[in-house]
């Protein structure tokens, strides 16, 4: 039972309080460092912080509670004497793991998913893996056709209107 607890603290309890650390670090690294491999490098710097910042925080929900309950089991049933008042309590701490434990593991599920939808790269690596075409849609270009074409109109309408007066 102690080294479980004792596990527990290492794998799960101190991930927690590095990994926001270490995602700080991170960020900073990618808002004020340099960008070379990306043209837009803002743009680039934004959607990645944004993309580290939604995985920290989504692991950092999953796990802290784990983490923290390790922490208390480690503390509170590692004494000398076991009453009932704390067979109880370590009882519903079992519970309150598993729970904790299912949730640990929907975040690594999902973690895919956020990556997936989150990142261009990561999505265009996923589809080379796979041996999908790579199909782009630039939704930025079209808007600015679209956007053209409107002022086009709007243009022949005033000049139109401009004649026929």
């Amino acid at each position: 039972m102690a080294i479980v607890g004792f596990e527990g603290i290492i794998f799960k309890f101190l991930p927690t309080i590095l990994l926001p650390i270490v995602t700080c670090l991170l960020v900073y690294e990618l808002t004020h460092g340099k960008q070379g491999e990306c043209p837009k490098s803002k743009e680039c710097s934004k959607r990645s912080t944004k993309l580290v910042t939604v995985v920290t925080i989504s692991f950092f929900i999953a796990t802290a509670p784990l983490g923290i309950m390790y922490l208390m089991e480690f503390h509170t049933f590692h004494s000398d004497g076991m009453t009932w008042v704390t067979s109880c309590m370590m009882l519903v701490f079992e519970h309150l793991v598993s729970c904790f434990t299912v949730l640990s593991i929907i975040n690594g599920t999902v973690h895919f998913l956020i990556c997936f939808f989150m990142s261009t790269q990561y999505r265009s690596t996923v589809r080379k893996l796979l041996g999908l075409k790579e199909t782009r849609i630039h939704l930025h270009e079209s808007a600015q056709k679209d956007s053209r074409k409107a002022k086009v109109v709007s243009a022949s309408r005033s000049t139109r209107s401009v004649i026929s007066d």
